[in-house]
């Protein structure tokens, strides 16, 4: 089973023990924010903040080019 990022990045985030809360924080945003980014599709903001996310959920970042355009893939 593939997961999405939304969800590769919330496990990675309850790995390092990091809150919904404190990571909203680290990225400049307020926690609906940072919800509202999971729940929905938010590729063009991940490479904003791609390098704040691999620091501190050590994953990483790449971009593949699909059929359908480019697509941002996170990795564990």
């Amino acid at each position: 089973m593939k997961l999405s990022n939304a969800e590769i990045l919330e496990t990675a985030r309850r790995r390092a023990g990091i809150t919904q809360n404190d990571l909203a924080k680290e990225l400049g945003v307020s926690l609906p924010t940072y919800s509202r980014w999971i729940k929905g599709s938010f590729d063009d903001v991940l490479l904003i903040h791609a390098h704040i996310l691999e620091e501190l959920l050590n994953v990483k970042f790449s971009i593949d080019n699909t059929p359908d355009g480019k697509r941002i893939k996170i990795s564990l």
